[in-house]
């Protein structure tokens, strides 16, 4: 499921009674960044990736309460928190970063490149103002984070990666959750898609 809103809809999100819209799919650990199999080396307990989600979702709130006089904004819309934690970002990262991948911070995904903090995500898309059927370019995929979101959001979102090595991992990655919404392509955006 989608959390596109319909017109004149919103979705349900109440941060002071900690209802974190809930997702299967955000607790679904043990996959390798951009493969289809198990990790080897331990599978994170879905329970406190919840708990860690919900801590964060908590924390992008209060981040945006305190930065409101930079932002204009003192609360992200409930179609953004609700994307954030429909999202699962430890399947983005890398599996040796699965226990911290609910901190908000930015972490390395190789080739000096990083996945960018949660609040920063949040931010970003709730000043891009995304409706069901926006058309989004995006420049930089990275492991696909972003690009989530935004398909999370009901966007058609056009992706491009300069970094080759991040093209199809995420391509890939995309697709089996279930983002058909999503066009990932190598290039650097200059000359448009």
């Amino acid at each position: 499921g989608r959390v596109a809103q319909a017109p004149g809809k919103r979705i349900g999100w109440n941060p002071k009674a900690g209802d974190f819209p809930k997702s299967d799919r955000a607790l679904t650990p043990g996959r390798r960044l951009g493969q289809g199999h198990p990790m080897s080396f331990f599978t994170p307990d879905k329970e406190k990736l919840s708990k860690a989600r919900d801590r964060l979702l908590e924390e992008i709130a209060a981040n945006a309460r305190e930065t409101k006089n930079w932002t204009g904004r003192a609360r992200f819309s409930d179609a953004v928190m609700a994307a954030m934690a429909h999202v699962p970002r430890h399947e983005f990262v890398d599996p040796k970063d699965t226990v911290a991948a609910y901190v908000n911070r930015p972490q390395s995904i190789g080739h000096g490149q990083t996945i960018s903090q949660p609040y920063i995500v949040a931010l970003m898309s709730d000043l891009a103002d995304i409706d069901a059927g926006s058309r989004v370019l995006e420049i930089g995929t990275g492991s696909g984070y972003q690009t989530a979101v935004l398909a999370e959001l009901g966007a058609d979102v056009f992706s491009m990666e300069a970094v080759d090595v991040f093209t199809k991992p995420a391509r890939d990655r995309l697709a089996r959750m279930g983002y058909d919404a999503v066009r990932v392509i190598t290039g650097d955006g200059y000359d448009g898609w």
